[in-house]
């Protein structure tokens, strides 16, 4: 069937005869009703009756990745036997029902996430926003010659492209879903390739200082004396602190897990979506409210107080306004009284106040062990990350997927 009318707009007179031929095909296969709608908003991912699918797709516009139509007519019995299984639907469909096994557009997130998109020929933003569903070979959006990172970031872009590619058994219906690593080691490395990994840093046991920078080499705190590394017990059943010939191999006492901020705050702005309400507060707030309610930290004396100091920094609404939390917790509950954990949590203020503090959008940045809290210590563990934001105050060159062009972040 030809799908060409898709890419039309909405008001053409063969698009509108397509949205009718699609309607009259998808009425073959009702569920209670209902079908799939494929509209731009929807994207074949909630149930509506056949006539407000007609509406959606009439003045929303087509899903224009959609052009094989798997989830309507005859194509939609394999979603159907899936359910019967035991498996869920899609948002809205009958019986409350949630979930979808439908298309997650991996090709997009993964352009998205390494700064690759489209070559810029699109006359229209809605244009150019479409276009990056459509698969066909991609370009680095700016013109800029290939160093080692763009070289190494563009074979791992192609990599995981490919594996997103494969399908998950000879034969496989459904759309296209990341193949299950063969270990966990392989899935850890996946993840680090995407941007998200952390550090182990060795510290003292008495919290005085970090094997890091200027001391990583060394073998004892040089505040307090200790051993960096844990007593071992040798052959005879004797504790021994261990020799330098031995301490290689040795555990280390104390160690804490740091989260580099910099690749996430980069992750977070090469998603378009991400990276509009990275702005909301610059740009929504500005609507008319009652001053006097504070809805959003944005509206604080103290984030105004900030700017007027900063100016160069508050010109630009990509900048990022974290705010940081810590507090202990015992991951074994009661059957463990003898062991903590203290996260260090960063809040991005920049999103909205719905946004803003759903722990999906905080960011973890450290993990401080220890049966006690660090207290007046917690300054030692937070070096990495004072680090990286001293780092961020002169800026760093990221990727605003949203703008689509490189900024100083």
């Amino acid at each position: 069937m030809d799908t060409s009318w898709i890419d039309l707009p909405t008001g053409h007179p063969k698009y509108i005869d397509g949205c009718m031929q699609f309607i009259e095909f998808a009425k073959q296969d009702l569920v209670l009703g209902k079908i799939r709608c494929p509209c731009k908003n929807c994207k074949v991912d909630k149930w509506f009756p056949i006539n407000e699918v007609e509406r959606h797709i009439l003045f929303k516009g087509f899903y224009k990745s959609y052009k094989n139509w798997i989830f309507h007519g005859k194509g939609d019995m394999v979603q159907r036997m899936f359910e019967s299984d035991g498996g869920s639907t899609s948002e809205g469909f009958p019986g409350n029902q949630s979930g979808f096994i439908g298309r997650d557009n991996m090709g997009g997130l993964l352009r998205s996430a390494f700064s690759v998109n489209m070559p810029p020929n699109c006359q229209t933003f809605e244009a150019q926003e479409d276009d990056e569903w459509i698969e066909e070979p991609v370009t680095y959006v700016t013109d800029v010659e290939y160093d080692d990172s763009t070289i190494e970031e563009d074979a791992t872009y192609k990599k995981l492209l490919e594996a997103s590619e494969e399908r998950l058994y000879e034969g496989y219906a459904f759309p296209q879903i990341l193949d299950f690593p063969s270990s966990y080691y392989y899935s850890k490395k996946m993840i680090k390739e995407l941007g998200r990994w952390y550090e182990k840093i060795d510290a003292c046991p008495n919290n005085c200082m970090l094997y890091w920078g200027e001391f990583l080499e060394k073998d004892k705190c040089h505040v307090c004396g200790t051993l960096r590394w844990k007593r071992t017990k040798g052959m005879s059943g004797d504790v021994s602190d261990g020799d330098t010939n031995t301490l290689k191999r040795s555990v280390p006492a104390k160690v804490m897990r740091y989260f580099p901020l910099i690749p996430r705050l980069k992750r977070i702005y090469m998603s378009s979506e991400t990276a509009e309400e990275m702005r909301w507060h610059d740009t929504e707030r500005l609507g008319e409210h009652d001053k006097k309610i504070l809805r959003h930290p944005s509206d604080a004396l103290a984030w105004k107080a900030f700017d007027e100091r900063h100016s160069d920094f508050a010109l630009d609404p990509r900048s990022v306004r974290l705010g940081l939390a810590s507090d202990g917790f015992n991951p074994y509950r009661l059957m463990n009284t003898s062991y903590s954990t203290w996260p260090v949590m960063l809040i991005p203020y920049n999103l909205p106040p719905w946004l803003c503090m759903k722990p999906s959008s905080f960011i973890l940045s450290t993990l401080i062990p220890g049966k006690t809290s660090p207290g007046i210590y917690i300054d030692v563990y937070l070096q990495p990350l004072v680090h990286e934001l001293k780092l961020l105050w002169t800026g760093v060159e990221a990727f605003d997927a949203f703008g689509r062009e490189k900024f100083n972040l």
